[in-house]
């Protein structure tokens, strides 16, 4: 023993004895699962420098798993508890809780909500400092609701799920300017009033948002739903990107100050008289610079589109026409109806894995 200690003291100071702040950058460069899962078992000494919140350590996380599966949810619960105790400092977020692609069986949706509740009160608890949100719920309903209010310093939040309701408490947040909302559902996001913030500029909504189809006497064919864009985007002053992909609301023509025009997946010419307006709605945006049309299944360009004056990012007609049979068009359904304003009806062992 004496001689051990005799070495110990000729070495001199060890990795631990450096301030923490230099710790905290050394550990920064391990990578993220080895940081989690293998520093903490070194000594109690590293499993302290790593206990709270840092800045340095949990700045960028990343998280996955299947929600259909028991053990997969007992994973998400504990790494929620996890990122309850070491997130409050983290600039990037990304949860990907999702369950196969396809809503929840009715017997478990218990389950999913008492998960539901557990992250948003783990969001609620996280997110003062994140700046970037990427979350996709496979429940059968994302709410953004009041854990929302504790994300003031966020910019960018990308939220998918089967259905996606998105509250007032969001419409506080000054700092954000990036938003976009994708579901499974064909009828797309609800969107309560108020909340969209004014200071957005890109707004993302896939598919397109629509109004409720009108009845139409056949309880095997549900009718069709118009595009339709809500009061609260139109009203936003500084937008100039919109992507409504799958769909040509006719509240477009009221967007002039759009740059960034995106409708990827729009019905195909001889089914747009049944399902969305004219093509000529664009003609009052003369600022749009780019626009996207691909897998529209159009057999050439409208000419409203050609005639566009700032165009700049729309190939010729050749290029942009995708030809497919008029029976591989996809069978309009929707299986819910709901106004916009309206409230809504990989598998690691690893906890975390790095991004």
């Amino acid at each position: 023993m004496d001689e051990a200690a005799s070495c110990s003291r000729q070495r001199g100071p060890g990795l631990l004895s450096l301030p923490s702040s230099v710790l905290e950058a050394i550990f920064a460069l391990v990578d993220l699962r080895q940081r989690a899962g293998v520093l903490p078992l070194v000594c109690a000494a590293v499993r302290r420098q790593l206990a709270g919140p840092s800045a340095s350590l949990w700045h960028d996380l990343r998280f996955e798993c299947d929600i259909a599966h028991a053990s997969q949810r007992t994973r998400a619960t504990s790494f929620l508890a996890w990122l309850r105790r070491h997130g409050q400092h983290s600039r990037a977020l990304q949860l990907d809780m999702w369950n196969g692609g396809q809503p929840p069986p009715a017997e478990q949706e218990g389950v999913h909500r008492a998960l539901r509740e557990v992250l948003e009160a783990t969001l609620a608890a996280s997110l003062p400092s994140c700046e970037f949100l990427r979350l996709r719920w496979g429940g059968r309903v994302l709410v953004v609701g009041d854990w929302a209010a504790a994300a003031t310093s966020l910019t960018c939040l990308a939220l998918s799920g089967h259905e996606v309701c998105v509250g007032s408490p969001l419409g506080a947040l000054s700092s954000l300017v990036h938003l976009e909302l994708s579901t499974t559902e064909d009828i797309g996001p609800s969107l309560e009033p108020g909340c969209l913030p004014a200071s957005l500029t890109r707004l993302c909504c896939v598919p397109a948002p629509a109004s409720a189809p009108p009845p139409l006497g056949d309880d095997d064919w549900p009718g069709l739903a118009e595009a339709q864009i809500p009061e609260e985007a139109l009203a936003l002053p500084h937008l100039v990107y919109l992507d409504v992909s799958g769909g040509i609301p006719a509240q477009l023509s009221l967007l002039t100050r759009l740059r960034v025009l995106s409708f990827d997946g729009c019905p195909a010419q001889e089914v747009e008289d049944a399902l969305q307006p004219s093509w000529t709605v664009l003609s009052a945006l003369t600022r749009i610079a780019s626009l996207s049309i691909s897998n529209s299944r159009l057999e050439s360009v409208p000419p409203a589109l050609a005639a566009m004056p700032s165009l700049q990012g729309c190939p010729s007609a050749g290029a942009t026409a995708t030809r497919r049979p008029s029976n591989a068009r996809r069978p309009v359904r929707r299986a819910r109806t709901r106004q916009w304003g309206a409230a809504p009806a990989s598998t690691s062992a690893a906890p975390i894995s790095s991004s």
